[in-house]
């Protein structure tokens, strides 16, 4: 499938390549769609808006499925756990990361900070979905949350600008982070006695600005788009 949108007309619509037909997922002029994700099993799609709802549609039917409206400012990404499209998640502008369980249509975790500044935006689960990490746009910080307990394990600090790419690799606890000041970083997590974690970064640097990051399904590649200085 190849899912396309429109902001302004409030239309998501979804490509059926096999069948060469058009499905309409989304149309509402008062509901402008800000984030989408597809699910693994290719059967659903999750919606987020600028009014902090998520929604939850039918790829075959073309139906909504299912809606929450938890959030109370606007839905900054949306996506499901790996291997478990049970399990949903959205990160918003009013600084909070929700769980959802699509099967009992409730929100099982809701995690935030004490900090006023905040605002999550990417986020990503490891390999596990033990843990979940997301980042801060407008601290450029990066949270680690216990899934299981419902805790902050770790607060990651370093970066200077926005963080646009932020993803678990391979299957270790690791993190690789990245954003436009030419850096990236891995973070390595050592468990130290079964309840606290010793963190290392490394840092690397690349020739020019990093617009975008993209992972490896095998969570073993990673690639940049990079915009040099000359």
């Amino acid at each position: 499938f190849i899912s396309l949108g429109n902001l302004k007309k409030g239309k998501i619509l979804i490509y059926d390549r096999e069948r060469e037909k058009i499905n309409i997922i989304h149309e509402n002029l008062f509901e402008i769609p800000t984030c989408l994700a597809i699910s693994s099993n290719d059967k659903l799609i999750i919606i987020g808006n600028a009014k902090g709802a998520v929604s939850l549609w039918s790829i075959k039917s073309g139906f909504c499925i299912l809606k929450f409206s938890n959030h109370i400012l606007s839905i900054n990404k949306v996506g499901f756990f790996k291997f478990f499209s049970r399990i949903a998640v959205s990160t918003s502008k009013d600084g909070s990361l929700k769980i959802y369980d699509l099967k009992k249509c409730i929100v099982i975790r809701t995690f935030s900070c004490a900090s006023q500044k905040k605002n999550f935006d990417l986020f990503d689960i490891n390999y596990t979905g033990l843990f979940i990490a997301s980042s801060c746009k407008k601290t450029f910080k990066i949270f680690i949350w216990s899934i299981k307990k419902g805790v902050l394990i770790e607060k990651l600090t370093g970066h200077e600008t926005y963080i646009n790419g932020l993803f678990f690799i391979e299957k270790k606890f690791k993190i690789l982070s990245s954003c436009r000041d030419k850096i990236f970083r891995i973070w390595k997590f050592e468990n130290v006695n079964g309840f606290t974690y010793e963190c290392l970064c490394e840092l690397f640097r690349t020739n020019g600005k990093i617009l975008f990051t993209s992972l490896n399904p095998d969570l073993k590649e990673i690639a940049f788009f990079i915009k040099n200085d000359g």
